[in-house]
C-alpha cells in the first residue's frame, strides 16, 4: 500500500487547477472566436478567459515549485530551494513550466488587447500550443 503524503495531494491539486485553467482558458478563447457576433456575451466570456489564463498562471508557478520541494523533501521551505528550483528549470519539468508560462501570459494579453473580435492567428496558435505542453 502507498503512503499518499502533503506533497503528492498539493501537486495533485496543482494539476487539477492547472488542467482547469487549461480548459477554460482554450475554452474562452474559442467561444470568443466562434461566438464574436454575440457582442452581449463577448465581455463576460473575455473576463472569464482572462480569469483562467490568470489562474493557470498561478497554477503553473504553485506546480513547479511543488515539484521542487517534492525533490527537496524539507517541509515547507524546501518549495523555496533555489539550489532545487534551479536543477528542475533544466530539466523538461522546468520546459515545460516555461512554454506554459508564456502560452498563458500571450493568451491573457491577445483577450486584453483585441477587444472587438478574436481573429484566429499565428500568435493565437503559439499561446495554445504554449498552454497545452
Amino acid at each position: 500500500m502507498t503512503s499518499f503524503n502533503l506533497w503528492v495531494l498539493f501537486t495533485l491539486g496543482c494539476k487539477v487547477a492547472l488542467y482547469s485553467a487549461l480548459a477554460g482558458s482554450i475554452g474562452g478563447f474559442f467561444c470568443c472566436g466562434f461566438l464574436n457576433k454575440h457582442f452581449h456575451a463577448l465581455h463576460s466570456i473575455r473576463v472569464y478567459t482572462f480569469i483562467s489564463c490568470i489562474l493557470g498562471i498561478f497554477a503553473t508557478l504553485l506546480g513547479f515549485v511543488a515539484q521542487a520541494g517534492t525533490l527537496a523533501d524539507c517541509g515547507f521551505f524546501g518549495m523555496f530551494n533555489t539550489q532545487m528550483l534551479d536543477l528542475l528549470w533544466q530539466t523538461s519539468p522546468g520546459t515545460a513550466a516555461g512554454l506554459q508560462l508564456i502560452g498563458f501570459f500571450i493568451l491573457a494579453v491577445c483577450v486584453i488587447l483585441f477587444n472587438k473580435t478574436l481573429r484566429l492567428g499565428w500568435v493565437y496558435l503559439l499561446a495554445i500550443t504554449g498552454c497545452v505542453f
